[in-house]
């Protein structure tokens, strides 16, 4: 598992897109017997695409402090 490098945040991506399929499934579904499921599958799509988004953010970030001078400690 250590070998495989951002495995968190493939993991979280992996997560986030197969929930918010499942949730678009499933408010197709109820949509189908007459709920109104515009609302819910929006705070759903919107909690997860703002996680997303953090991820998206904290990657981009990280890499532009990454310049010259830059010593990774980790490394």
């Amino acid at each position: 598992m250590r070998g495989v490098p951002h495995l968190f945040a493939k993991a979280t991506v992996v997560y986030c897109v197969a929930l918010a399929t499942l949730a678009s499934l499933y408010s197709l579904y109820k949509q189908g017997q007459g709920f109104s499921m515009g609302e819910v599958l929006a705070i759903v799509l919107g909690f997860f695409g703002g996680e997303l988004l953090l991820l998206c953010l904290k990657t981009v970030l990280k890499k532009e402090t990454k310049g010259e001078g830059y010593e990774d400690p980790t490394e």
